[in-house]
Parts: C-alpha cells; structure tokens; sequence
C-alpha cells in the first residue's frame, strides 16, 4: 500500500472527486517508471513528491493537473461553460468546451485514465471508441461548415434540444461513448483490466 497526503482545503467541494482520480491515476500512471508517489520528497505540494506538479487552483476558477515536467492540463469554468486546456512548454490551447460540469468532469477522469492505461500497456479506450465510431446515441452537428478543416462539432445526446459541448470530430467521436455513461459507470470501464493490485494508494486528506 503506498501512503499520500494532499491538502483538499485548497480546492472547492466540487472538484474534491477529479482531485483524488488526479492521484489515483498517479500512481497508476508511474508504474511503467517504477518510480513511487513521495520518494523523492516529503513534500506533497513538491514536483518530486508525485513527479508532476500536484493539483492546485491557478486561478479561483482554474483547476490546474499536472501532467510531466512541461505538460499540464487544465478545468477551466468561464462564461456559464467548462474548458479542458492544455500546455505543454509554456504554450496553452483550449481543448473541449462543455456546457455542464458533470460532463467536464467526466471527460478529466477518462483523460487521466486513459494515458495513465496506454503508457502501462493497457487497451487505450482512445482508440477503441475511435475505431468503433459515434456512438448511436450522439449526433454530432458541425458548427463551423465554413471552414475547410472545422476543429468545432457540437456534440447532442438522445436528440437534446442544447449541446453537451464542442470540440475536434475525433475527440468527439471518442467523447460519444464516454458522455452516455455515469461517472461510475465510466470510472468502472476504466479500471477493466487494470490489475486490482495496482490501486493501493491511501490518500491522507488535510
């Protein structure tokens, strides 16, 4: 069992549940370096602690995850809707928009879990909702037909009157299969095939 401490006051309540799937799929996600959580520092709110910079509020509506030395992701609420951005280097792009936070928070969970999967040589669900296509349930709508190369489709579950949220056809197409489903259902999906050994990190919140 490995033991890790983070400090949950920092963050609001709502995001209490990405912040802990953040260190559940740490751990998971170093396997494949055989480095462990809190060898390298006692420091919780230290790079060495977790080998990426830990969860922290960038802003009082920016949840930032760390993801490698130069890469971070980040949740981003502005304007009535959620954003998934990314930086890698210094350079930060807006991913996803949602126009729910249970969707957005969905999409962080599988974001997190499918890398900490591909990097240990697990089935990538990436790829294999990718293969499968839209899923029956999702229509998806292009909201810039002007544009030779459109990076915007709208995504609309079981004929809704309003869109989940936009982003890129192929995440998309991927987000299809993951926005039908519960969180549970979805955190259940990702753990398949994972061996259960593998999840024995305790958290310690303060």
């Amino acid at each position: 069992m490995s033991l890790a401490h983070i400090d949950m006051s920092q963050f609001p309540e709502a995001l209490h549940r990405t912040v802990r799937q953040w260190c559940v799929w740490r751990e998971i996600y170093l396997r494949h370096t055989g480095r462990r959580i809190g060898l390298l520092s006692s420091d919780p709110e230290s790079f060495d602690y977790w080998y990426a910079w830990p969860p922290k509020m960038a802003t009082p509506t920016e949840l930032r995850l760390g993801l490698a030395s130069n890469e971070n992701s980040y949740l981003v609420a502005e304007d009535g809707c959620f954003y998934l951005e990314s930086e890698e280097r210094g350079s930060r792009g807006r991913d996803m928009t949602f126009t729910n936070f249970p969707d957005a928070e969905k999409a962080v969970l599988f974001s997190l879990a499918d890398v900490a999967r591909s990097v240990n040589n697990l089935d990538s669900l990436d790829l294999l909702w990718y293969r499968e296509g839209l899923h029956p349930r999702v229509t998806l709508t292009n909201l810039e037909p002007e544009k030779e190369f459109s990076q915007k489709f709208g995504i609309i579950v079981d004929q809704e009157p309003a869109y989940r949220g936009w982003m890129t056809q192929s995440g998309a197409t991927v987000f299809s299969h993951v926005v039908v489903l519960t969180y549970e259902e979805l955190d259940a999906r990702l753990r398949e095939g994972v061996p259960p050994g593998w999840f024995t990190l305790e958290l310690v919140e303060s």
